[in-house]
C-alpha cells in the first residue's frame, strides 16, 4: 500500500490542477470587477491643474456585478484517483457540466454519478459556494499635481500593510498623466484632455510569496464643462487589466503530504468604457459621482481638497 501511495498522490496532483483550470470561470468575475474598479475614478474633470496646483482625496469604486456574472458552466471531475488505492484513475460518471455559482453567486451546484461501474465508491460532487455579493467595493487614496505645459501627474499609493495572520502584505501603487488638449483649440467652450494611467496591486500569502497580483491600464479622452459650482464631465476610454492567482494545494491523509503549486492567469473582459459624472465644489472641497457604462459597470464616489 505504501508503495502505491506516491503514484496515487501524483495522479491526485494532476487531477486537482486540471479541475481547477477547467473551472476558472468561478474566479473570472472577480478579475473583471477588480480590474474595472482599478480603472475607475481616475478623473473628475478635464480641467488640468495650474503649475503646482494639487488635489488630494479618496475614490471609492463599486463594481456592480451583472446577473450573468453570478453563475457559470462548471465542469465536475470526469476522472478521479482510484478509490481502491491503485495508481490509476477511474471515471466518475458525473455530467459533463453544470450551471453553478461563481465567486459572487450563492450556492454551488451538487452533481451525482450516473452509474459507472465504480459509482458506488464515487461520492456526490459539490462546487464551491459563492459569496453572495451584488457589488465589489474598492477605496483608494489619490493625489494629483500640476506640471508645466498643461500637464498633470496623478498618484495612487498604499504602503505595504499586513491584513491579518493568514495572508501577507498588501501593496498598491499607480500613476497617470493627464494632458490638456483644449489649450491647442482657441475659444473652445469645453475643457478637453487625454489621460493614461497604470496601476499594480499585490497580495502576498502568509509566507511572503505571491498570492494575487493585478495590473490595470487605462487611456481616456475626457471633456468637462463647469457651470458655477458644478462640473459636468464625461469620457470614453480603452482599458486593460489582468489578474494572477497563485496558491498551493496540500494533500490530506491517507495520502502522503504533497504540495501542488497552482497558478492561474485571468484577463479582465472590459475593453472599452464611457463615463458620465458630476463634481460639486465649495471653496477648496469637492465631491463627485460618476457611472461607467461597460461590460462591467462601475459607480464611483469621490471627495477631494483642491488648490488649482
Amino acid at each position: 500500500m505504501f508503495l502505491i501511495l506516491p503514484a496515487h498522490a501524483q495522479i491526485l496532483g494532476k487531477y486537482v490542477a486540471n479541475i481547477a483550470q477547467e473551472n476558472a470561470g468561478y474566479v473570472q468575475p472577480l478579475a473583471n470587477a477588480f480590474g474595472a474598479n482599478l480603472n475607475s475614478g481616475l478623473y473628475h474633470t478635464a480641467d488640468v491643474h495650474d503649475l503646482l496646483g494639487i488635489d488630494v482625496g479618496v475614490r471609492v469604486m463599486f463594481a456592480i456585478i451583472p446577473s450573468r456574472s453570478l453563475t457559470y458552466r462548471g465542469v465536475p471531475p470526469q476522472k478521479m484517483p482510484s478509490p481502491y488505492g491503485l495508481p490509476d484513475t477511474v471515471p466518475t460518471g458525473y455530467p459533463s457540466s453544470a450551471i453553478t455559482a461563481t465567486i459572487f453567486g450563492t450556492k454551488g451546484a451538487t452533481v451525482n454519478s450516473s452509474g459507472y461501474p465504480y459509482s458506488p465508491a464515487v461520492p456526490e460532487f459539490t462546487f464551491p459556494d459563492g459569496l453572495d455579493m451584488s457589488t465589489l467595493a474598492l477605496a483608494v487614496p489619490q493625489a494629483s499635481i500640476g506640471f508645466p505645459f498643461g500637464t498633470e501627474l496623478l498618484l495612487r499609493y498604499i504602503p505595504p500593510v499586513r491584513l491579518n495572520s493568514s495572508v501577507g502584505d498588501v501593496t498598491f501603487y499607480g500613476a497617470g498623466i493627464k494632458h490638456s488638449l483644449s489649450q491647442y483649440i482657441p475659444l473652445i467652450p469645453l475643457d478637453i484632455a487625454a489621460q493614461a494611467a497604470y496601476q499594480r496591486f499585490t497580495l502576498q500569502d502568509s509566507t511572503g510569496g505571491p498570492l494575487l497580483t493585478a495590473n490595470a491600464f487605462a487611456f481616456s479622452l475626457i471633456a468637462s464643462k463647469t457651470i458655477t459650482v458644478l462640473t459636468l464631465y464625461g469620457g470614453i476610454g480603452y482599458e486593460r487589466s489582468d489578474m494572477t492567482i497563485t496558491y498551493t494545494y496540500v494533500t490530506s491523509p491517507p495520502l502522503p503530504p504533497q504540495r501542488i503549486p497552482l497558478k492561474y492567469n485571468f484577463t479582465g473582459e472590459n475593453k472599452f468604457r464611457w463615463t458620465v459624472g458630476v463634481t460639486a465644489r465649495l471653496l477648496i472641497a469637492s465631491a463627485s459621482i460618476d457611472y461607467t457604462f461597460a461590460n462591467q459597470p462601475v459607480v464611483t464616489l469621490g471627495a477631494s481638497f483642491t488648490l488649482r
